[in-house]
């Protein structure tokens, strides 16, 4: 390998290697941001999902008070 090429592919790297980092950056500030929708959605379904569960319960003790089990 020349000096010439050996310059060319540190110019190279120079660029390529910011460039790299940055994207890299970017993908973990897009995951960080999923991972926080992620969190409040799942937050939001234990919330519904209790409330779904005390409905279903609230359904349940009134069908036993028209129908008694034996």
């Amino acid at each position: 390998m020349t000096l010439e090429e050996s310059v060319q592919q540190l110019r190279e790297a120079l660029t390529v290697t910011p460039a790299m980092a940055l994207q890299q950056e970017e993908r973990i500030r897009e995951h960080q941001e999923w991972l926080a929708a992620n969190e409040r959605a799942t937050a939001q379904h234990r919330e519904w999902l209790q409330q779904h569960e005390a409905a279903m319960q609230s359904i349940t003790e009134k069908l036993d008070r028209l129908l008694p089990r034996s």
